[in-house]
C-alpha cells in the first residue's frame, strides 16, 4: 500500500470514523486528469444519510484555488435542495475541504451515483432520447433559477449553496500560468486575485468591463505585452471601455456549462440521465452565453460508421431547444448589434493578450485576431455613427 493511499485512508477514519476497505483508480480518470485526480473508495457500511458504500473522492488540481472547489460544492447544494422543483440528480457530498492542509489538495467526497458514464455507451442509446433528455436538464436549471430567491448576480455560489460567488472560467489566469509566467521575483505585487475576476457581478455589462479592466492591467504589467501598449491599449482605454455604458440589460439562468458525455450517467434501466455531474464550472450567465460549446460533445470518437456525427448532435440540440420554443435560441445576440461586437471584442482581447503574456509560437493565429479585433473595433465606430444619425434626425 502506497503513502497516498495511506493518507486517503486516515482522512476518511478522521472525518468519518470509517475505515476504507478498497481504494482504487478507476480506469476511466484519465478522462478527469485536466482537472481532478479520482479515486474511488469503499467503505464497510453503508454512512448515515446515505444509501451506498461506494464514494468518489475528487482531488482538485491547484488551478483556481478555493474558487473551484467552493463553487462546485455550492450547486452541488443548491441542486440538492430543490428536490421537490427539479428531476436533476446530482451527487450528495459526505465531506469536502477547499484547504489543502489535509492531504495536499483541495477534494470533494461524493457518493458514487448508479448509472455508466454516457462517453462510454452512448453509440447503444437512441440519439434523439439522449438530446431530449439534456435539454430537460437544461431547462430544468433555468427554471431553477428563481429559486436564488430576490438575489440578482453573474458569477457562481458560495459553498452554502446560497450566496454569490466569482466564476470560474477558462477566460482566467491559473495558479499554475501564474507561476510560470508571472514569477514572484519579477512581478512581486501580482497574485491570483490581481490576475482573475474574484466577486460576483450585479450586471453583464459590468462584467464584461471587468474583463477588460484585468487585461489592460495585464498589458501595462507584463513585460511581453509591451508592443500592446500603444494603439491597441489607447483604443481600448479611449473606445472600448466607455462601452460599458451600452445596453447590456440582460436576465441571468443558472447554466452547468460543461454537459459533454463525461459528465453525464445514463441508466440502461430506465433509459434516462442517472446523473449530473462536475458542477465546478457552472455559473448564472445570460442565455446568449449559456452554453460555451461543448454541450452533448461525445468525448469518445464513434466506433460505428452508422453513429450520430458530433456535427448532427450540435444541430439536434438547436432543434430540439427551438422545437420546445425555449428563447434560448432566439437569444442569441444579432451579428450586427453593438452588443455582438462589444463581447467579440472583450473574448478576442483575452486571448491577445494572454498568448503575449505566453509568448507561444503561433504568430499567425495572433495576427487573425487582431484583425478580427480590429474590425469588430470598426463596426462598434459604425454604430456610434447611426447613434449619432438617429439623435439628428429625432
Amino acid at each position: 500500500m502506497n503513502t497516498f493511499v495511506q493518507a486517503i485512508i486516515l482522512l476518511f477514519k478522521n472525518h468519518t470514523s470509517l475505515i476504507p476497505v478498497d481504494v482504487t483508480t478507476p480506469p476511466k480518470a484519465a478522462l478527469a486528469a485536466e482537472f481532478n485526480s479520482i479515486y474511488l473508495v469503499a467503505l464497510p457500511e453503508i454512512p448515515d444519510g446515505f444509501t451506498t458504500t461506494e464514494f468518489v473522492l475528487r482531488l482538485s488540481k491547484p488551478l483556481h484555488p478555493r474558487v473551484k472547489t467552493q463553487n462546485e460544492v455550492g450547486w452541488l447544494n443548491f441542486i440538492a435542495t430543490q428536490k421537490n422543483s427539479s428531476k436533476i440528480r446530482v451527487p450528495k457530498l459526505l465531506f469536502w475541504s477547499d484547504s489543502t492542509e489535509e492531504i495536499g489538495f483541495e477534494y470533494t467526497v461524493l457518493e458514487k451515483l448508479p448509472g455508466v458514464t454516457l462517453c462510454d455507451i452512448w453509440e447503444t442509446v437512441d440519439p434523439q432520447l439522449l438530446v431530449s433528455q439534456v435539454v430537460d436538464v437544461i431547462l430544468e436549471l433555468r427554471q431553477l433559477t428563481s429559486k436564488l430567491g430576490d438575489k440578482k448576480w453573474f458569477g457562481g455560489i458560495t459553498g452554502d449553496g446560497k450566496n454569490p460567488g466569482p466564476f470560474v472560467e477558462v477566460t482566467g489566469y491559473t495558479s499554475e500560468h501564474i507561476r510560470q509566467f508571472w514569477p514572484s521575483s519579477s512581478y512581486p505585487s501580482e497574485s491570483y486575485e490581481t490576475l482573475n475576476l474574484t466577486t460576483a457581478f450585479n450586471s453583464w455589462k459590468e462584467y464584461l468591463s471587468a474583463r477588460l479592466q484585468r487585461d489592460i492591467h495585464v498589458i501595462e504589467m507584463h513585460d511581453s505585452c509591451t508592443t500592446l501598449r500603444g494603439s491597441f491599449l489607447t483604443r481600448l482605454r479611449e473606445n472600448i471601455i466607455p462601452r460599458s455604458n451600452s445596453s447590456f440589460d440582460v436576465e441571468g439562468v443558472i447554466a452547468h456549462r460543461d454537459l459533454h458525455f463525461g459528465n453525464l450517467l445514463w441508466s440502461t434501466e430506465t433509459n434516462s440521465i442517472s446523473g449530473v455531474l462536475d458542477w465546478e464550472l457552472a455559473g448564472i450567465y445570460p442565455l446568449s452565453d449559456w452554453n460555451p460549446g461543448n454541450t452533448l460533445w461525445t468525448i469518445t470518437t464513434p466506433t460505428k460508421s452508422t453513429s450520430t456525427t458530433q456535427e448532427r448532435f450540435f444541430e439536434m440540440l438547436d432543434e430540439e431547444l427551438a422545437k420546445r420554443d425555449t428563447g434560448i435560441i432566439e437569444t442569441t445576440m444579432e451579428e450586427n448589434s453593438e452588443e455582438y461586437h462589444y463581447q467579440r471584442i472583450v473574448s478576442l482581447t483575452y486571448w491577445i493578450v494572454r498568448r503575449y503574456v505566453e509568448g507561444r509560437g503561433d504568430e499567425e493565429r495572433v495576427k487573425g485576431w487582431m484583425k478580427e479585433w480590429q474590425e469588430h473595433a470598426t463596426e462598434l465606430d459604425g454604430c456610434d455613427n447611426v447613434k449619432t444619425k438617429q439623435k439628428e434626425i429625432s
